[in-house]
């Protein structure tokens, strides 16, 4: 029996689409996106956007609510509060970019380091990150920041130093499996050195799981920025920060009575780690097909 054309031609393999598209799909997770894009473009505009000076101190006008010249009404010092709010996304941005680039840095070399030396070294990693996964993180923060001061620099720097464990974990799974691949195999037989393949070849594979991971610290550093400011360990004032907001206004009279001192800030915390936790979502399930 004769095939006819269409029966000829060869079958074509059906590609699905790619994480790209597979995250556009996630409209969480693009809605997070575009929220987060909008705090950062005001976070990169705040002397514009914020319209007030975040320091000047209008005494005529204490304790005002939100009206048209103060659209999120003054604190209790005359302050402007919205202009606050924007310059305080600055310093959680700030704290939350730096650190979880540092936290992925020394997580993402120690674990590519203990599951591509195994032995003594993976051993040696591996106990020391559940010893770091066992202790309270905010309880270490809040000791290293007493113990260096309250400051931007030492907020993030902390932060950064105790949240590699997680990070650690994830780049040593994906290592034990990269390194049996033929691609490592090859290149360790043309003569490549053990850090040239770590580097080259072995981290580059992990972006997929790192980008989901970095994510999810990312909201993490910006809760903890928060909780330090709170307490009064975080950056100091007058800078804007949105938990020494929340700070200023945890007097009964003002949660009764200025119920805008307090939900702004509250608002902008929850909100923005609500959008990097949608994105992170969304990361993970483009970069497992099978979640489709």
């Amino acid at each position: 029996m004769d095939l006819t054309q269409d029966e000829q031609r060869p079958a074509r393999t059906r590609r699905g689409p790619g994480p790209w598209a597979r995250f556009l799909r996630h409209r969480l997770a693009c809605g997070g996106a575009v929220f987060l894009g909008v705090i950062i473009l005001a976070a990169l505009l705040a002397p514009w956007v914020g319209r007030h000076d975040p320091f000047h101190t209008e005494l005529e006008r204490l304790n005002q609510a939100p009206d048209a010249v103060h659209w999120l009404g003054t604190d209790l010092i005359g302050r402007d509060v919205w202009s606050r709010v924007i310059h305080g996304s600055r310093t959680s941005l700030t704290v939350g970019i730096l650190a979880v680039a540092l936290s992925t840095l020394i997580g993402s070399l120690l674990g590519a380091l203990a599951g591509y030396s195994g032995g003594p070294v993976d051993q040696a990693v591996m106990r020391a990150t559940e010893v770091m996964m066992s202790i309270p993180v905010l309880l270490m923060v809040m000791l290293f920041v007493s113990l260096l001061g309250p400051s931007l620099a030492s907020v993030t720097l902390v932060i950064g130093l105790l949240g590699w464990s997680s990070t650690c974990r994830v780049v040593r799974g994906e290592v034990l499996v990269l390194r049996e691949k033929e691609f490592i195999v090859a290149a360790r037989s043309l003569g490549n050195g053990h850090a040239r393949v770590i580097l080259r070849h072995i981290l580059p594979n992990t972006v997929g799981p790192l980008s989901v991971i970095a994510t999810f610290g990312f909201a993490n550093a910006i809760l903890l920025e928060a909780a330090l400011s709170f307490l009064g360990l975080g950056v100091p004032p007058p800078t804007p920060s949105w938990g020494g907001m929340l700070n200023e206004a945890q007097s009964p009279t003002v949660l009764a009575g200025m119920p805008w001192l307090w939900m702004a800030p509250g608002a902008a915390i929850a909100l923005t780690v609500l959008a990097v936790n949608f994105i992170g979502d969304g990361l993970r399930d483009s970069a497992d097909v099978r979640s489709l």
